[in-house]
């Protein structure tokens, strides 16, 4: 593979360092979620046991993120295993089967993925400002976008199941701040979109979707008062989430313009500007 500047795949040095750095631990490949590595990342795990080459810089990441979650690897190792994405992001969409499928993949993993992208930042920074602060507090801010892709000549009666299934998923996701009123509208909704996915399948519409999250710029709420040690930061943690929704498209790759900050350029950018307040308000 290569492993220039500019390659999808992670350099096989630091496949090789992950393996070494994780050696035999137990737990790793177990269901239990508190311990084992999930569902979704374990393919690239196993990818890291036998060291091969063939690993995407944004998966490589997405296991250290949660191995640094669940205490399998230190902040300073995962700060040197971490790779900078410096070309276009990929995302493989899967072809859902069920429309319970869709759900576990597009809301339930994808809420843990992003739980868990929280939970490293508030890690990284943490580590950072151990023993120097108390002032800093977190709270996560992410903000969810959902992508609809159609085949071009679709019915109007397979029009209206793909958009049932739009808007159950949309409403889940808050997209432009519209949500289910109640649990009784999400029952509905959810049942008829079960049904609106079974008859597409029917149709012999394929559905692909898929999730990709991405750190953006924080957030600060700096609070301050006439006594120095009673001032204090709120941190927002930002994250894009770009969801995709392919109906009848054959195309199940989507790729993301490289317009997506490099997340250690904006944890360096946070420092200054948190030290910088800190420093002002003499709170050390």
């Amino acid at each position: 593979m290569n492993n220039d500047a500019t390659s999808k795949y992670t350099p096989i040095s630091k496949v090789k360092e992950l393996n070494k750095l994780i050696g035999d631990q137990k737990g790793l490949t177990s269901s239990d979620e508190s311990t084992g590595v999930s569902e979704l990342n374990r393919p690239y795990l196993y990818k890291v046991k036998n060291e091969d080459a063939d690993i995407t810089n944004y998966k490589f990441n997405a296991l250290i993120k949660e191995l640094l979650d669940k205490n399998k690897i230190q902040i300073s190792e995962y700060h040197n295993l971490n790779v900078q994405e410096n070309i276009d992001k990929e995302i493989n969409l899967i072809n859902f089967e069920t429309f319970d499928h869709l759900w576990e993949e597009l809301v339930l993993e994808a809420d843990k993925q992003l739980e868990r992208e929280y939970e490293v930042s508030k890690k990284i920074f943490e580590d950072h400002y151990k023993n120097r602060n108390n002032n800093l507090y977190f709270a996560f801010k992410p903000h969810r976008s959902l992508n609809i892709h159609l085949k071009q000549k679709l019915s109007i009666k397979d029009a209206e199941l793909i958009s049932i299934i739009s808007e159950c998923v949309g409403k889940q996701y808050s997209v432009d701040g519209i949500k289910f009123s109640n649990r009784r509208e999400y029952v509905l909704l959810f049942n008829h979109s079960r049904n609106a996915f079974n008859k597409l399948k029917e149709n012999k519409i394929n559905i692909y979707g898929g999730s990709k999250n991405f750190l953006t710029p924080f957030d600060y709420g700096f609070n301050e008062s006439r006594i120095s040690q009673n001032n204090f930061i709120n941190l927002f943690i930002q994250h894009r989430s770009f969801n995709f929704l392919n109906f009848g498209v054959e195309e199940n790759i989507v790729t993301i313009p490289n317009r997506i900050g490099q997340e250690r350029d904006l944890y360096e950018q946070a420092y200054k500007k948190i030290d910088t307040y800190l420093k002002n308000c003499k709170i050390s």
